[in-house]
């Protein structure tokens, strides 16, 4: 296996120079470190009936992916339009307007289809996979016996070749190859059944091996809340690629996205993650629109509008037809209403339509509890502020693009990224303060805290990250985790130099969002331990924010960065002494990077106030006092009043403390607070 990715490896650098080999090797790493570990077979090899459906009721006649009688009478009667260059949309005229032209191009186009299948994973089968079968399917009878028995042997063999791999195996439910090979299989075995005999195995993997017993189980603990976790980019094929197998199995019989909630969570995460209005990138090339939270390996955020691709709308439109008179239903068309997003003409075609809820009617926060994900706003309105809290990082092993970014904050207001992690994938920035290079998927480019001017470990932390305490409220949003586990290696192997930080004792972040304030408190208690030649009290600890425009120190307490008529104001309360220090990333993406450092004791705590507002609004009065058990945070707006905070000292003692606000001072929550999901809507759980 190593023999052939260098033999991959030299081929790539002479053909696609070393942007590409940058990509490749990240792949090549992950692969390296998971055959060093201990797993399962990538796929079932066992008998597996030729007569075995799986619950489906597949006929002989063709189509059987997708349309029905109705769906096809209305996408007859409407306009529809193929582009040449859309092949599902050029097999759906060749079936819908009996469109001779299109037809032969479709099939010409899939008989000189081959998928390479040599590689640790094949693109081509999952760029291409769904559109040469629903060519297949959708223009049947265009094909001669002679082609269909040629395409069948060809493509059993890739299929087959695919299924045994392990990258994108049954041991990663979270990786964009998983799904690919999912839609691939469940589709080939509906689309050939009767007429080849290996359909039964493919319908065997898909649904037994991949889905019932890989992802259904993946989803009820570490899926749980539908968070897609390999990123906005690469996530989004997650839920865009089973969209025809799914729901052309319920037309069959087996209504296979009622068998998991993971589904629903994922469209209340697509609602809580869009943006409140059109947002306005830094790049003046980019498109303005409805945006969403980045995270994970990116490469097309920078496009602008993420939230209007065709892969949400094309969700969300499934998702209102397949729960349409369900209160999840109505949230799905509401989403659609409000965005507009681009919509493939064939799902278009056969969407059913149906009223749009009141999206105001949702909880003002959302929670993945599988992958600690935290997303809040202070209002249904196009003006809120809203935030987005990535407690803990996917689980590399079972995702491909993670990046080490646990504790990472991002603000958006006014169609503005105030605040935001840098995105990139593979990208180089500058360094901590300004010297060397350090990767985008690294630490250093999000809004985290360095330890010795290190971030958190590449590959296998020690231990997850432990959400102490979660609470939402309409008053606030709370919540304390401990990243303590993040920051060390669990391996004692070659990598440990160069992937641990054995600086880091105790790092735990508390978050408090006020929202009639539309401030986000972050309290951090960081612990260091002698390294390196250093005492525990000279080791540098880092706050970390970013800004797309390059901010103001206004002063030893307080920065401000402006973002067209927006602006963040920050303060520092917290280390008494502490230094601001202001790094132009550099690169194709990179942004200025604010380093707020603290040192000259083991136990350090930071104290920052960010205020989201207007560019001409007035200014958030942050003042901090303390007593012997805790720190007593006061907030004054001129126009929206007082907030009251206290925060409990001690780095190994529980954190905690109160809110005062409106008059009415609440502790704040010791233990997490529960969120469920399902048709009916995200409903937390009751506090007193």
């Amino acid at each position: 296996m190593r023999r052939l990715f260098f033999i991959l490896f030299f081929a790539l650098l002479a053909v696609a120079g070393w942007s590409a080999v940058h990509r490749f090797s990240r792949v090549l790493a992950h692969v390296v470190e998971r055959e060093s570990e201990p797993v399962a077979e990538a796929a079932e090899e066992q008998a597996v009936p030729e007569d075995a459906t799986y619950g489906l009721n597949i006929p002989r006649t063709h189509p059987r992916l997708w349309w029905t009688p109705e769906r096809l009478a209305r996408a007859e009667s409407a306009p529809f339009k193929a582009r040449d260059d859309d092949k599902i949309s050029m097999a759906a005229r060749c079936m819908i307007k009996h469109d001779r032209q299109a037809c032969d191009a479709a099939v010409q186009w899939a008989m000189g289809l081959q998928v390479n299948t040599e590689s640790v994973a094949s693109d081509q089968a999952r760029y291409f996979g769904e559109s040469f079968i629903l060519i297949f399917d959708w223009c049947h009878d265009s094909f001669s016996d002679e082609q269909r028995q040629i395409l069948i042997q060809r493509w059993n063999d890739a299929l087959t070749t695919l299924m045994r791999k392990e990258w994108g195996g049954p041991e990663m439910p979270q990786n964009n190859y998983f799904w690919g090979y999912l839609r691939n299989e469940l589709e080939w075995g509906i689309a050939t059944y009767h007429e080849n005999p290996q359909a039964s195995r493919f319908l065997h993997d898909a649904l037994e091996v991949r889905w019932h017993k890989a992802f259904v189980a993946h989803a009820r603990e570490q899926g749980l809340g539908g968070v897609p976790q390999e990123g906005a980019q690469y996530g989004r094929y997650q839920i865009t690629y089973p969209i025809v197998g799914f729901a052309s199995a319920a037309l069959l019989g087996r209504d296979v996205y009622r068998e998991s909630n993971y589904f629903p969570g994922s469209a209340y995460y697509v609602i809580y993650t869009t943006t409140p209005a059109p947002t306005t990138h830094i790049r003046q090339d980019a498109k303005t629109g409805y945006d969403v939270f980045p995270f994970d390996d990116d490469e097309m955020w920078f496009n602008g509008a993420a939230a209007e691709a065709n892969y949400y709308g094309d969700f969300m439109t499934e998702v209102a037809n397949e729960w349409a008179g369900t209160p999840l239903g109505s949230h799905a068309r509401a989403w659609l209403k409000l965005v507009h997003p681009q919509v493939s003409n064939f799902i278009a075609a056969a969407d059913g339509g149906g009223a749009a809820g009141d999206l105001s009617s949702l909880p003002l926060d959302y929670y993945s509890p599988g992958v600690e994900y935290f997303y809040g706003r202070s209002d249904w309105t196009g003006r809120a502020t809203a935030f987005n809290l990535q407690l803990s990082r996917p689980n590399s092993a079972i995702v491909g693009h993670a990046h080490m970014d646990a504790g990472n904050w991002q603000i958006w207001r006014g169609g503005r990224w105030l605040s935001r992690e840098t995105v990139g994938y593979g990208d180089q920035l500058a360094g901590y303060a300004g010297e060397g290079k350090v990767e985008s998927s690294g630490t250093l480019p999000h809004n985290t805290l360095l330890v010795n001017g290190t971030g958190m470990a590449l590959g296998w932390p020690v231990a997850p990250s432990n959400v102490r305490r979660l609470e939402t409220r309409p008053e606030y949003s709370y919540v304390d985790v401990d990243l303590s586990g993040q920051y060390r290696y669990a391996r004692r192997d070659s990598h440990v130099a160069e992937r641990d930080n054995p600086a880091a004792a105790h790092v735990e972040r508390e978050f408090v969002f006020v929202r009639p304030l539309e401030t986000l408190v972050i309290f951090d208690r960081v612990q260091s331990a002698a390294f390196a030649g250093k005492t525990a009290a000279q080791v540098t600890k880092t706050f970390v924010a970013h800004f797309e425009e390059s901010p103001q120190v206004s002063d030893e307490s307080h920065v401000l960065a402006m973002d067209g008529n927006q602006a963040l104001r920050l303060s520092t309360l917290l280390p008494a002494q502490h230094s601001y220090r202001v790094v132009p990333e550099g690169g194709k993406f990179g942004q200025y990077r604010l380093e707020v450092d603290g040192s000259g004791s083991a136990n350090t705590y930071f104290l920052n106030v960010l205020q989201a507002r207007d560019r001409s609004a007035a200014d958030l009065q942050a003042t901090l006092a303390e007593t012997a058990d805790e720190y007593v945070l006061t907030l004054l707006h001129p126009e929206k009043g007082k907030v009251t905070l206290t925060f409990r000292k001690g780095v190994s003692t529980p954190a905690g403390g109160s809110i005062t606000v409106g008059g009415t001072t609440r502790k704040f929550l010791d233990r997490e607070q529960k969120i469920t999901v399902s048709e009916q809507g995200p409903a937390w759980e009751p506090l007193p």
